[in-house]
Formats: structure tokens, sequence, C-alpha cells
């Protein structure tokens, strides 16, 4: 399962199941516009491992993506539906990722070789991640600030070269049972889900889209492979 409060999850599955009376389905829409940037492999080597679930009552939406930042590909490993919340079948996190659902209290996460610390905060209702230097605790890059994100995770690569970070982007659902339930106060959520790679040297930032227009979209990193 994932790592929802009970009413937060609760809410998620009426949304879903709610809008699925007028749409047919709460199935995202699969990622992939082809390959995009790319990072050598000394800087984001192997593969990193992410999920996304669509919650609801009933035939419940599940995916699984492979992201190899050294060719820019994006890989759906594995697609699948789940009758209830009861039948899921999910992998557990083998990695640490950092925080689930934004930043609402500060976390930092310490590189595997003690060099660097990301730092997620949440600014204006929107997240952003700062990489420091270790020694100092100097600033050397922000990332997020003005994209107006939400971060579900983030993660060191092995090496500490590169942080990836799993965020989402959000818009009100807009279609009549959805407008209904926006002005009961209850708006459906739709996300776009990305995987944005950082360098910590440079700053460069490489984005990756994994999946469009999925409702209530909850995101996990869930390992990076050397």
């Amino acid at each position: 399962m994932f790592n929802l409060g009970p009413l937060k999850r609760a809410l998620s599955l009426l949304l879903c199941s709610a809008v699925v009376l007028t749409l047919g389905s709460c199935s995202g829409r699969n990622q992939a516009d082809g390959p995009t940037g790319s990072l050598r492999a000394d800087v984001a080597p192997g593969a990193i491992e992410l999920d996304v679930l669509e919650p609801a009552r009933s035939n419940e939406r599940y995916w699984q993506y492979r992201v190899i930042p050294r060719d820019g590909t994006v890989v759906l490993t594995r697609s699948t539906a789940f009758s209830s919340p009861k039948d899921e079948q999910l992998p557990h996190r083998e990695t640490p990722a950092g925080a689930i659902w934004g930043c609402e209290n500060p976390r930092d996460l310490l590189s595997p070789a003690q060099s660097f610390i990301a730092r997620c905060d949440r600014v204006q209702d929107f997240d952003q991640i700062t990489i420091l230097e270790i020694g100092t605790r100097r600033p050397l890059f922000v990332w997020g600030g003005g994209l107006k994100r939400a971060i579900a995770g983030f993660a060191w690569a092995p090496n500490s070269a590169s942080l990836a970070v799993l965020n989402i982007t959000n818009r009100w659902g807009t279609g009549p049972i959805e407008l209904l339930l926006m002005f009961s106060g209850h708006p459906v959520h739709h996300n776009n889900v990305f995987l944005n790679v950082i360098d910590a040297q440079s700053g460069v930032a490489v984005e990756y889209a994994v999946l469009h227009d999925v409702i209530g979209a909850l995101p996990r990193l869930l390992s990076w492979s050397p």
C-alpha cells in the first residue's frame, strides 16, 4: 500500500470513483513523446525505477517505469489494474527516496559520498530543491522554485553526482461531474508526472515526462541502480 493517511486516501478514492461515472475510466495517458535529453553515464549512471498509482474504489490503474538518463529514455515496464485497493500488489522501495507528498516539512538528504545535501522546502505553496555543499552548507543550486510543482520524492545517484526529483503538476478537472465536485469544495486533481535529474556539479537539470493526465496521481521513487 502507498503511504497515505486514511482520510487522504479515502478522499482520493471517492473523487476518482465519482469521476469514473462520467468519464468511464480513471486511467492516465501513457507518457512517451520519445527520448528527451541525456546526461553522461558518470553523472547519472544506471537506471531509475519509479511507479505511479491512480487510486479508485475499483479498477485502480498502476504503472512502473525505468528511466535511463545516459540515453534519455523512459521505458514502461509494467501496466496493470487492481480490482480494489485490497488487491494492490506493489513493490517496496529499495533505497531512501526523500519525502513522499511534498515538502511541507523541510527534509535534508545526504548524498552517499557525503559531499552534498539536498534540501526540500515549500515556498509559497510550491516545492523546491536546494543542493548545498556539505562542509560550508553553502547553497549551490536551486531547482523548482518557478515551476509550480509538487515534489513526490527525491534520491541521490549511487555515486552522488546527480539527484533525481520526482514531481507533478496539477490542474483541476472541468468536466460536468468535476465542476459539481469543485463547487462543493472537492476539486478533482489531474496530474502530469515528471522526473528531473540534476547534475550536482553544474546544476544542469534534464526533465523526463513520465505520465500525463492521471487523476489523483500517487507516484513513488523505487530505486536507483548503478
